[in-house]
């Protein structure tokens, strides 16, 4: 049904824990695990990994200079259904498994090529897209995403990005982005254009940095690159990012993830603050 890449940095205690946290929230949501974990908590991770996943969990040691996309495309070579997850460490399943497969079989259904399964914030995020018709679901709305009504949906308000790591991704659509993302220019360069419009600010042009990188990025193809080789982010696609439209998005139809210690400027939203969880000496927790 669902093939989970796990790809992750576990450099902290705290990090370990969310992960075994959340590895346990997602266990007998697939047979088919990808995992590649570095970091200097990543033993622990892979040995706790390896004992919950067993034959369902495919593991590799990918620790070179090719980056995280380039690894993340070996890894989806073994990959054996249509969909895939991006497992964040961070980000908790709230609902039980069978309602998360049901999901996962209605996108198969719509034929949807991604959904982003966390950062509800209250339903902030659904209200936005909701501004254009969708088509009604039993466990998601779906629709056809366009440059027209996705102008209509970030006038209201909305500033979510297109494209997030929480995401399920249809297979196809995440491997295409990921062989256009692989080659991008130096990171030098987009430093250059950050300290060159600094230097602008700095005689008095009131120049928004943020606008102006966006500007060069979309002339040159969105080959600029933002983040270290090692890290997923460029997959993920700002409001901006218009180019990779048309595609079929759904959305859930209630909160089914949480992140565990990030508000993301929404105050109360961690499953923290929430209390979600009840601390037991130290570091010990237990659901409520």
């Amino acid at each position: 049904m669902i093939t989970i890449l796990v790809n992750i940095y576990i450099d902290s205690s705290e990090k370990l824990f969310n992960f075994k946290l959340t590895l346990d929230s997602l266990l007998k949501l697939s047979d088919n695990w990808l995992v590649n974990i570095r970091g200097k908590m990543s033993k622990e991770a892979i040995k706790y990994s390896k004992k919950k996943l067993k034959s369902k969990g495919i593991h590799y040691q990918l620790i070179d200079q090719n980056g995280w996309i380039v690894n993340s495309l070996v890894m989806l070579k073994n990959s054996k259904y249509p969909y895939i997850l991006f497992f964040n460490e961070d980000h908790l399943s709230l609902t039980k498994i069978d309602y998360l497969k049901k999901i996962i079989k209605e996108m198969e259904i719509e034929k949807s090529d991604y959904l982003m399964y966390s950062w509800w914030h209250n339903g902030r995020y659904v209200r936005g897209i909701k501004k254009v018709k969708m088509k009604k679901g039993r466990y998601i709305d779906s629709l056809f995403l366009t440059k027209k009504n996705w102008k209509k949906i970030c006038k209201s308000g909305h500033s979510y990005y297109l494209i997030s790591t929480v995401g399920i991704f249809k297979k196809e659509l995440l491997v295409k982005m990921m062989k256009r993302d692989r080659k991008k220019l130096h990171i030098k360069l987009s430093r250059k254009i950050f300290s060159f419009a600094h230097k602008l600010n700095s005689i008095g042009l009131k120049i928004n940095e943020q606008s102006l990188f966006k500007f060069i990025n979309k002339i040159l193809s969105y080959k600029l690159k933002r983040y270290q080789n090692n890290t997923p982010f460029e997959i993920e696609k700002d409001p901006s990012r218009t180019d990779i439209l048309p595609i079929k998005i759904s959305i859930p139809k209630k909160e089914i993830f949480a992140c565990i210690d990030d508000d993301h400027g929404v105050k109360g939203y961690s499953l923290n603050n929430r209390g979600y969880f009840k601390k037991i000496n130290n570091r010990q927790f237990a659901f409520r």
